[in-house]
């Protein structure tokens, strides 16, 4: 089946056709009946197209209704084979999606990224229901069209672990957690949501989070003020995440609980969505007064090599 055949099918009734283009774990988890029931809902409805994500080896496609009050979301490989399908309401936050940080930010990473989640939209970015993080980004970096190297079963192979990770913003280090294992990919932490993390507050009571940093590669210590551009951590995998990225988030408090989540004013006035390509252009800074703290981020990447079990 071809991503554009979805609607119509569903329109027509023909979902015996869109169940049998489902791969089979998929259809492990719902029956053919509970699969239709859930087409019946949606049959009569108009939908449009309105993202297109490359995921790769894998394309994203995201339909609207005409009110945008219901979303259907679907992934595709090559084959026409449906590797995951989903239709749920639109969940709309109107007034929060122009509510913008004053502090501009630019990216705490440099070079060639994806956002893997972000924007306003539950499909697009799985944080979007959740006020504390609704305007999170999460970034993977991304070589050759591929996310790892290798079979990808340890955190070494991904491109987007142990990359140096910036101040993205002027301000001062508020909290600090340094001490979460990194686990292997496609594990999940879910005692700790972010894992290893660094709270900034900035000017106008902002504050930014950095998060599943890689264990002991912290380079700041709590109460020190640092520069936009300065090195303060390395990216990892810890905390409740399958696969290594830096999640990136502004919020108006440093209570992680309680803080009401800013969508990110960029210098270049760029609002990224999952699925864009992103260049971290960061210029970095050395800090006047060096640290005596070691940086264990290169070192522990290479000790992991011969501790595995």
């Amino acid at each position: 089946m071809q991503p554009q055949q979805l609607t119509t099918y569903i329109k027509d009734g023909q979902f015996c056709a869109i169940y049998n283009a489902t791969i089979p774990e998929y259809r492990a988890s719902y029956s053919f009946e509970q699969f239709s029931a859930l087409m019946q809902k949606i049959q009569h409805d108009t939908y449009e197209l309105h993202y297109t994500i490359a995921l790769p080896p894998l394309r994203k496609y995201v339909w609207l209704d005409d009110k945008r009050n219901n979303a259907i979301g679907a992934i595709f490989d090559s084959k026409g084979r449906i590797h995951f399908l989903t239709m749920k309401p639109c969940l709309k936050f109107p007034e929060a999606d122009i509510t913008f940080s004053k502090t501009f930010f630019e990216l705490p990473v440099r070079g060639k990224w994806q956002v893997a989640q972000g924007g306003t939209n539950e499909l697009i970015n799985y944080h979007y229901p959740f006020s504390s993080q609704r305007y999170a980004i999460d970034l993977k970096r991304l070589k050759n069209n591929l996310y790892f190297e290798n079979i990808g079963n340890m955190c070494e192979d991904y491109y987007a672990f142990n990359e140096e990770v910036y101040a993205p913003a002027a301000g001062k280090v508020i909290a600090i957690e340094d001490n979460i294992s990194d686990q292997s990919p496609g594990e999940r932490n879910e005692l700790s949501t972010f894992g290893n993390y660094i709270i900034l507050k900035h000017a106008h009571n902002e504050y930014s989070l950095l998060a599943h940093l890689q264990q002991n590669s912290i380079c700041v210590e709590q109460g020190d003020s640092v520069q936009l551009g300065e090195l303060i951590a390395y990216s990892g995998n810890s905390g409740d995440t399958t696969a290594p990225h830096v999640h990136f988030q502004v919020m108006d408090s440093a209570d992680l609980k309680k803080a009401t989540s800013l969508r990110i004013r960029f210098k270049n006035n760029d609002m990224p969505i999952q699925g864009d390509m992103v260049i971290g252009t960061i210029t970095p800074v050395t800090r006047a007064e060096p640290r005596e703290k070691l940086r264990f981020g290169s070192l522990r990447a290479i000790l992991q090599l011969f501790n595995r079990s």
